[in-house]
């Protein structure tokens, strides 16, 4: 509207959800958008994202770009997500496809989607090393506070860092603190890997990628996943297991040893002594997350 007085939002939080959004936003001419994320770049925890055909119609809405942003990040249409038995006298024995009617769901790579919702977006909106310390109500909006000591003013400020975020404990106020409140544990860990496409085949076997295909393995007090993604070069291998003892830093280092040991029921099955393998291939020290 001709002469209306321009709306100032920051988005807290770079990550996907903050990213689709501010694309969301930029498209309305009387908002001024900023977008802060606290680390000292914009990244994304985690492999991949899988986006069923209802996520995909959603980005499309709010991104009329949307099939082209998902090309470009190297997304991988899914035949199907196929369900199998993965540990026990049936195991390797399909339980059901889902989605193989025609409407595909997607995999494609966190940081690779990031980077492309970022592209778009004006480099002078975006900032880096942005750590959120406080949000101040005041007569003209709502003013924010930054680690870093600087500050801004904005008519909204919208949350997109996560349940560890202070935008939550903001909104939840004193109720923050409660135990009733707080973020806890699903009750599993999970851990995930990207392995190159050849030699993620060579170690789990060509008949698992005879078609791009999801496979999530259930069994025996852990669950294994494992897809396609960045354009068919690589391929995201998960292993999550039940955690009845959550650290408190919700990490938890993996060696071989640990992971024969959760999958020890497994190990007779066709799915287990491979993810193990290539989960140990990449050479590095491992880290289980807690769910």
């Amino acid at each position: 509207m001709a002469g209306s007085r321009r709306i100032r939002v920051a988005i807290i939080g770079g990550g996907l959800a903050g990213a689709a959004l501010a694309n969301a936003l930029f498209q309305i001419q009387h908002l001024d958008i900023e977008v802060y994320e606290s680390a000292p770049e914009f990244s994304e925890r985690g492999a991949a994202v899988g986006l069923t055909s209802t996520a995909q119609k959603s980005l499309q809405r709010i991104i009329p770009s949307a099939s082209e942003t998902l090309g470009k990040a190297g997304a991988v249409p899914m035949n199907s997500t196929r369900l199998v038995i993965g540990s026990g006298p049936e195991a390797g024995a399909v339980i059901f496809d889902l989605g193989n009617r025609g409407d595909p769901g997607l995999v494609v790579h966190r940081a690779s989607l990031l980077r492309e919702l970022l592209a778009p977006l004006p480099e002078e909106a975006l900032r880096t090393s942005k750590k959120l310390t406080a949000i101040t109500p005041n007569d003209a909006g709502v003013q924010v506070v930054f680690e870093d000591g600087t500050t801004g003013q904005f008519d909204a400020v919208i949350g997109a860092d996560g349940i560890f975020g202070n935008v939550r404990q903001y909104v939840l106020g004193d109720a923050a603190a409660a135990e009733a409140s707080a973020a806890s544990p699903a009750g599993f860990w999970d851990c995930r890997n990207l392995v190159p496409y050849e030699k993620a085949k060579s170690v789990l076997g060509d008949e698992y990628f005879e078609k791009d295909r999801q496979f999530g393995w259930v069994g025996d007090k852990a669950f294994i996943m494992h897809d396609i993604l960045e354009n068919r070069k690589m391929v995201q291998c998960v292993i999550s297991a039940i955690e009845t003892d959550p650290p408190k830093d919700r990490k938890r280092r993996l060696t071989r040893e640990g992971l024969l040991e959760t999958l020890g029921s497994w190990l007779d099955g066709p799915i287990a002594s491979g993810m193990i393998d290539v989960r140990m291939l990449i050479g590095v020290t491992l880290l289980a997350n807690d769910c």
